[in-house]
């Protein structure tokens, strides 16, 4: 089967990324022919697609034109189409694409994976607003500034109402946990669940040591102030305690000014970016892994990376996280912005090595649900359905 992949970034800068890269690897070697389109955005990194198109750039004064036409898009994609005859055409992000290159597709069957949050969902645009919108920084739709207004009134009435007229030409959306399926039930249709597939890494048995870890975007709402502020209870108990912070993003400054505030410095490191191939050791080096996040996730991989390798999960008991963490079996959920939960987990997990362990098996046994195996056998079959047109409106 030949199938044509589309995503905004081409290099693995993010769980969709990554994704695809994992995915495609198992669709080729099931014998399909796989192509990748994406834009020529951040150059300086290494590349995975087979064709680019220029990215928006962000400087440009009508850059909002381009996100809802992206001229180079459109072109490329119509060429490719043309020239490679796609059995299937399978969407991830959008950003760099622009909506109005979903018109290319009326002859091509097509779905569209939602990973969340995506702007041309209304629910979730609040969410995808960069912290620059909103006073203060903080995320909520009644705290919007005059710019964050602006914005939210574009995608959400502008770009929206191109997205709510040419996602008819889309076939089917495949989403990744039962909360997003509700979530849009009502708004895009017809939606099929397939749980997201994770690259299992090696399970390693914990070496019992005071060493917690969160890896991932470093933005407010993925809560990480919460698992620091919960420090001083874990350190009063024990004091050798290590929370190693493994990411990039614009709310890193906070982050180190808050673990300054409460004199955490010898017990908070933050490790920056690291290549995904090369955070197996960290993993290693952790006995619980932290997922605080206070938006509504909408299926949260990393934690399913880390329970692959055996570590227990808390996490907040947020979005589609409840759906692949088992309370108190695999790790613990928490109260988004509960610190002191946090805290109570660590601490119970730190003074019991037997529960320590015995939850990082079941951790990992729970994560081989989530095999990227499995996830690309379901889209293969969904791929063979749509070339039927058993989907097809």
């Amino acid at each position: 089967m030949k199938i044509l992949r589309i995503i905004s970034f081409g290099f693995p800068g993010g769980g969709a990324e990554t994704g695809v890269m994992e995915i495609d690897k198992i669709l080729r070697k099931k014998g399909n022919i796989v192509k990748v389109i994406s834009s020529d955005a951040h150059p300086e990194e290494k590349h995975f697609s087979d064709y680019e198109f220029k990215a928006i750039n962000p400087n440009n004064p009508f850059k909002i034109f381009f996100h809802i036409l992206n001229i180079s898009a459109y072109l490329t994609i119509r060429k490719v189409l043309k020239e490679y005859k796609p059995d299937v055409v399978h969407l991830d992000t959008m950003g760099e694409v622009s909506p109005l290159v979903l018109l290319l597709f009326k002859n091509t069957p097509t779905l569209m994976t939602i990973h969340g949050p995506e702007f041309f969902i209304p629910s979730m645009l609040i969410w995808g607003l960069g912290e620059e919108n909103f006073k203060n920084g903080r995320i909520d739709k009644k705290n919007l500034n005059l710019s964050g207004k602006i914005n939210y009134f574009y995608f959400r009435f502008v770009q929206g109402t191109v997205y709510k007229y040419v996602l008819k030409k889309v076939n089917l959306f495949v989403v990744n946990s039962l909360y997003m399926k509700n979530l849009i039930s009502t708004q895009l249709k017809p939606n099929l669940l397939i749980y997201n597939g994770i690259k299992l890494l090696k399970y390693n048995k914990i070496k019992y040591s005071h060493n917690l870890l969160y890896v991932g975007r470093i933005e407010e709402y993925k809560g990480i102030q919460y698992a620091i502020k919960a420090m001083p209870q874990v350190v009063k108990k024990y004091p050798d305690t290590i929370f190693s912070i493994v990411g990039e993003g614009n709310y890193m400054p906070n982050l180190k000014s808050l673990v300054n505030s409460l004199n955490l410095q010898n017990n908070v490191r933050f490790l920056g970016w690291i290549d995904h191939e090369k955070i197996d050791s960290y993993y290693d080096k952790s006995s619980i892994f932290i997922m605080p996040s206070i938006w509504p996730e909408a299926f949260g991989k990393t934690g399913v990376e880390a329970m692959s390798k055996g570590r227990p999960v808390i996490a907040s008991k947020v979005g589609g996280i409840p759906e692949w963490l088992e309370d108190s079996k695999t790790g613990f959920l928490v109260n988004p912005k509960s610190s002191n939960e946090i805290a109570e987990g660590v601490i119970k997990l730190f003074g019991d090595k037997k529960l320590l362990f015995t939850f990082g098996e079941y951790a990992r046994a729970r994560a081989e649900f989530f095999s990227v195996e499995k996830y690309a056998d379901n889209l293969i079959k969904v791929y063979i359905n749509l070339k039927k047109s058993s989907f097809l409106k």
